[in-house]
């Protein structure tokens, strides 16, 4: 059986680089699950949070893409609502 390795790559911009450092370290915590056959590459360029997935499973990807988008939009909304950045 031949495993093809999948990838994606999402880049969010933030509005001041303090908001991103901050949206990075919360991210950044979360570990990969073990036997997840997913890892995920989280780095920041001032404004800017780059967040590369890779894994052998297109499901476990998409779950794993999918949790982080979650996290992102509360970590957005939750930035707005207390006016921090």
């Amino acid at each position: 059986m031949f495993l093809q390795a999948e990838d994606g790559s999402l880049s969010i911009p933030f509005r001041t680089p303090n908001e991103a450092i901050i949206a990075y370290e919360i991210i950044k915590v979360d570990k990969d699950l073990k036997g997840n056959k997913v890892k995920r590459y989280v780095t920041l360029n001032n404004t800017e949070l780059a967040i590369n997935f890779e894994g052998t499973d297109t499901k476990k990807l998409r779950v794993a893409v999918n949790s982080t988008f979650k996290n992102l939009l509360l970590i957005i909304k939750t930035l707005s609502e207390f006016g921090i950045g």
